[in-house]
C-alpha cells in the first residue's frame, strides 16, 4: 500500500533521493544513470511521505523502531525486480495516452497501418506476428489470439443482447477492464519477459488462495482482490519494502494502527497473514463505499482517496480509465490498478496464456492453542516435537521469538494435528524449564558456552531456544534467552591463590593514560575486529602479541591491549590483577617451564562431560578448583566447554589413571 499527498509526495522524494546521493559521494553522476536512477527509486519511495485518508496517526518512535527480520528486504526484491522491468519496458503513462501508440513502440509505420483499430484487433494482430512489437524495448508480445477472439465474441453478445459467454473464459473485472490498452499492456509483460516472476506467483498463491478467498467473501468484497496481495508482495508474509510497508498487503505503519492492527516491539500484525487479510479487505470495502468503483477503490489503496479525490475533480470524471488517459493521479497508480488486472486475468486463464500445469503450493494448515504470554516460542515448539524455525513462519507476526509479555493468553498456530501432543507436553516442559527467562545480551569476547557455565543452563538449550546451530557462532550484542529455571547449581568459585599464567613478549610497552588488559580469543575472532572494537590499530596489537598481522587467529590466545583507563566495559576483559603476566625469556618464565615440565610427569587429562562444572571436577579428583584453574590456564572463572580436555596433575592424576590389568 503506497499513499502520496499531493503537497509532499514526489518534491520530497526527490529532495530527500538528491540529499541522500549527496551523503553518500554518488552525486554528480552521468546524467543518463541518474534518471534510471531516479526513476526507480522515486517509486519505491514514493510511500515514505504517504498519508491516509483520515486524520494523520502519530506513530510513537519506539514502534517505528521496532525489531524487525533481517530478511524483510531481501524478500521484496521480487516485487521491485517486476517495477524495474515495467518501467524498462512499457511506455510511462506520464504522457498521455495517444490511441496512435497502440502498437507497444512499433515503428511509425506499424503505428499509421494500425490506427484507428480496437486495442484488440491490434494486440490480436501482434500476436500473429504481423506488426514488429515493442521493437523499442526488447519485449515481444507472444499473447493466445483466444484471448482476443474471446473479448471480440463476448462484446458480439453483448451487444445482440445474448448471453455474455459460456464461461470457457474468465474475465475477472469485466469486459470493459479486459479491453483497456493499459492492462493489455500488462498481459504482454507477464506473458513474455515477467513471466517467470508470475509463474512463482501463481504457485505460491496455492498457499494462500483458500485463507483469503474465505475472508474475502466474509467481508463481501470481490475474490479478485485477491491479486492485489499478488502485486503488492508476490504472496509473501515476511516481506518489507523500503518505504516500510509491511506484511502481504503491504501496510505502511500509519494505516495499519488506523486499520486496528498492533505494531509494537512484541508484535507487528501486518505479518499476520490473518489480521492483514481481514483488515485489507475492510479497508478497500471502505473504499468502495467512497467511490462507488473497485478500479478506483484499488487506486486508493496504493495511492490514498485524497489522491483520487482530487483526480476526480481535477478532470470532472470518475471512470478510472479515463482518469488513467487524462494522465491523473500517481504513474505508479496509473500501473497499479492494469498490472492487478492483468494479473487475474493470467491466473483465472492459465491455459490461454500459457501458464497452464503449474503445480501450487500446499494449502496453508495449522491448528490454534492457546498458551500464556511471555513464553518462548523454542519452549513451544519443543511441546509440538517441531522446530523454532516453522512456528516462526507460522506466526510470523512475533518479532522476538515470544509471545507478547502484555496478555494473559495468546492464540498461537501450531503444525496441524499436533494440538492434543502440545495440552499433554506443555506443562512438562514449563515445570522443566519455567516459562519466564531473562535476556543476556553477549558482550565482546562472550559466548554462548561462557554464559552456558555462568548460568549453569546447557549449551545445547541455549542453542535451541535461541535458535543457532551446533557450533554456530553468536554474533557479539546477540540478546540471548536464557530460562530461569531448570539450570544446574552454579558453585561460586573462591579468589585464586594462584593465577592463571599469561605468556607476553620480551619487550615492554608503557603508555600513559592507558593500561594493561588481557582478552581471550574466540574461535572465529578476528585481529581486524578485535583491534575495530577497541579502537586500536591492526599492527598495534600484532606487535604487542609478537602476531603475525596475515594469519588467523587461532582460539584459546590470551592478547595484552593497552587501552585508555576510561575504556567501555562491554567486552570480557582480565584486569593485570587478575592474571600472571610472564615475559618469554625472563628468569620468571624459565623457572616456570621447569616447575611445569617436573610436575607434568604425574599429569592425566580428563573431557569435560555434559553437566560438569570446575567445581564438580575439582570435587571428583580431590583437587582445589584453583588449582584446576591454574594447571588449564583457565580465565578466573574457570569458563569450561563440553568436550574440552583438562589436565590433573599430582597425586590425583596417579589415581585418575586407569589400573593395569594383572597378567594370570
Amino acid at each position: 500500500m503506497r499513499q502520496h499527498s499531493p503537497e509532499t509526495g514526489f518534491p520530497r522524494a526527490l529532495s530527500h533521493f538528491h540529499t541522500r546521493l549527496q551523503q553518500v559521494g554518488l552525486f554528480p553522476m552521468k546524467t543518463t544513470y541518474f534518471i534510471a536512477v531516479l526513476i526507480v527509486v522515486c517509486s519505491l519511495t514514493s510511500s515514505a511521505y504517504a498519508q491516509n485518508e483520515s486524520e494523520p496517526v502519530s506513530i510513537p518512535a519506539a514502534l517505528v523502531e521496532a525489531p524487525t527480520k533481517d530478511n524483510l528486504a531481501v524478500e521484496y526484491e521480487e516485487v521491485a525486480a517486476v517495477r524495474v522491468l515495467e518501467r524498462r519496458l512499457l511506455p510511462s503513462s506520464e504522457s498521455r495516452v495517444n490511441k496512435l501508440e497502440l502498437g507497444y513502440g512499433v515503428g511509425a509505420a506499424d503505428r499509421l497501418a494500425l490506427a484507428g483499430e480496437p486495442p484488440v484487433k491490434v494486440l490480436t494482430r501482434t500476436a500473429a506476428k504481423e506488426t514488429v512489437g515493442l521493437s523499442g524495448s526488447g519485449l515481444q508480445v507472444n499473447l493466445d489470439p483466444q484471448l482476443f477472439d474471446a473479448l471480440e465474441q463476448i462484446k458480439s453478445d453483448l451487444m445482440q443482447g445474448t448471453a455474455e459467454a459460456d464461461g470457457s473464459f474468465v474475465l475477472p473485472f469485466g469486459i470493459e477492464c479486459a479491453d483497456q490498452p493499459s492492462v493489455q499492456r500488462y498481459l504482454a509483460l507477464f506473458t513474455d519477459q515477467g513471466s517467470k516472476t508470475l509463474k512463482v506467483w501463481m504457485q505460491r498463491s496455492g498457499r494462500w488462495r483458500p485463507l483469503i478467498l474465505e475472508i474475502l467473501q466474509e467481508e463481501a468484497v470481490p475474490r479478485d482482490l485477491l491479486f492485489l496481495a499478488m502485486i503488492e508482495s508476490g504472496f509473501k508474509t515476511q516481506v518489507k519494502s523500503p518505504a516500510n510497508a509491511g506484511g502481504m498487503w503491504q501496510f505502511i505503519p500509519g494505516t495499519a494502527l488506523d486499520m486496528g492492527l498492533r505494531i509494537d516491539a512484541y508484535v507487528d500484525e501486518r505479518f499476520d497473514p490473518i489480521k492483514a487479510t481481514r483488515a485489507a479487505a475492510i479497508y478497500l470495502k471502505r473504499q468502495h463505499a467512497k467511490f462507488g468503483s473497485w478500479p478506483l477503490a484499488m487506486a486508493a489503496y496504493n495511492g490514498g482517496a485524497g489522491t483520487v479525490s482530487k483526480a476526480i475533480d481535477t478532470y470532472n470524471s470518475n471512470d478510472y480509465f479515463q482518469l488513467v488517459e487524462y494522465g491523473a493521479m500517481y504513474d505508479e497508480t496509473r500501473r497499479y490498478v492494469p498490472k492487478i488486472m492483468a494479473a487475474a486475468l493470467v491466473a483465472n486463464n492459465p491455459k490461454s496464456f500459457g501458464f497452464d500445469g503449474l503445480a501450487s503450493d500446499p494449502a496453508w494448515d495449522y491448528d490454534e492453542v492457546e498458551v500464556p504470554g511471555d513464553v518462548r516460542l523454542s519452549l513451544l515448539a519443543d511441546a509440538v516435537g517441531s522446530t523454532l524455525e516453522e512456528l516462526e513462519e507460522l506466526n510470523p507476526e512475533l518479532l522476538l521469538k515470544q509471545t507478547p509479555p502484555d496478555r494473559e493468553t495468546y492464540t498461537l498456530r501450531i503444525p496441524a494435528g499436533t494440538g492434543s501432543l502440545f495440552v499433554e507436553n506443555f506443562d512438562n516442559l514449563v515445570e522443566k524449564y519455567g516459562k519466564k527467562h531473562e535476556r543476556i545480551t553477549l558482550r565482546f569476547g562472550e559466548t554462548i558456552e561462557r554464559v552456558a557455565q555462568k548460568t549453569g543452563v546447557p549449551t545445547r538449550v541455549l542453542r535451541e531456544i535461541n535458535g543457532f546451530a551446533n557450533k554456530e557462532r553468536a554474533p557479539y550484542g546477540t540478546t540471548l534467552l536464557v530460562p530461569t529455571k531448570g539450570r544446574s547449581a552454579v558453585e561460586p568459585e573462591s579468589p585464586s591463590k594462584e593465577m592463571r599464567v599469561v605468556l607476553v613478549p620480551k619487550e615492554e610497552f608503557t603508555f600513559e593514560g592507558r593500561e594493561r588488559v588481557f582478552y581471550d580469543v574466540n574461535k572465529g575472532d578476528t585481529l581486524e575486529e578485535i583491534a575495530d572494537h577497541f579502537g586500536l590499530r591492526k599492527v598495534q596489537v600484532a606487535l604487542w602479541n609478537d602476531l603475525d598481522a596475515t594469519a588467523k587467529l587461532r582460539e584459546g590466545l590470551t592478547l595484552q591491549l593497552f587501552l585508555p583507563q576510561d575504556h567501555a566495559t562491554d567486552a570480557i576483559l582480565s584486569l593485570e590483577s587478575e592474571v600472571r603476566a610472564l615475559e618469554i625469556g625472563s628468569e620468571e618464565y624459565e623457572d616456570w617451564t621447569q616447575s611445569k615440565t617436573q610436575s607434568e610427569g604425574n599429569r592425566t587429562t580428563y573431557k569435560v562431560q555434559k553437566g560438569d562444572s570446575v567445581s564438580k571436577i575439582a570435587k571428583k579428583f580431590s583437587v582445589k578448583s584453583t588449582d584446576l584453574i591454574r594447571w588449564n590456564n583457565l580465565d578466573s572463572k574457570g569458563t569450561i566447554r563440553l568436550g574440552m580436555r583438562l589436565v590433573i596433575q599430582g597425586s590425583a592424576a596417579k589415581q585418575a589413571k586407569p589400573k593395569k590389568k594383572q597378567k594370570k
